[in-house]
């Protein structure tokens, strides 16, 4: 007799593909942020629903949705960094989107009160696409935060030249914000 895993997966997968894949999506597809815990960068598939282990064709049909359809966020770039390398060729092709809420490096340029924070981002996103993502993450995979009237806008790196910094005298500048070029009021 076969075990009652082997028989609903043997089920699932006589069902056509466009039905599977909306099964899929149902389970794997979740509504929030997908938080990368610390722990998660020594074993990246620790934060793969159960369904993605319950067999090899499943896990072929499935991955891409989750990978693909859902957004992960890191604490910082190097948790991001940490988690991307340990992700297989497939599983970071995959990727469509991860947010790291702390850029180090931007940071910094952006507190010279300069105009260096720009190439300062898009470095750390060339970076991580080119080391931590092999060459197989897509640049607009990474957002990046922006404080922009008093809330947080996600963009790609594309994005960037539409915005500028302000700066203030009596605004420290760490809490300083950006504004859309051309646009009035910001934060």
């Amino acid at each position: 007799m076969a075990s009652p895993t082997t028989t609903t997966s043997n089920r699932l997968l006589t069902l056509p593909p466009e039905l599977r894949n909306q099964i899929y999506r149902y389970v794997l597809v979740r509504d929030h942020l997908i938080s990368l815990p610390c722990s998660v960068a020594r074993r990246p598939a620790a934060i793969e629903p159960p369904l993605l282990a319950v067999n090899r064709h499943i896990r072929t049909e499935a991955e891409s949705i989750f990978y693909g359809e859902n957004t992960f966020e890191a604490s910082d770039t190097a948790e991001a960094e940490r988690w991307l390398s340990g992700l297989d060729d497939d599983r970071l092709k995959a990727v469509a989107s991860i947010r790291a809420f702390h850029m180090s490096a931007a940071v910094a340029a952006a507190n010279d009160r300069e105009e260096k924070w720009r190439e300062a981002l898009r470095e750390t996103v060339k970076r991580i696409a080119r080391v931590s993502g092999r060459g197989l993450l897509s640049k607009s995979a990474l957002l990046i935060p922006l404080p922009v009237r008093f809330k947080i806008v996600w963009m790609t790196e594309e994005d960037l030249d539409g915005y500028e910094r302000i700066a203030y005298p009596w605004c420290p500048a760490e809490t300083c914000g950006f504004k859309r070029k051309g646009g009035g009021r910001s934060c």
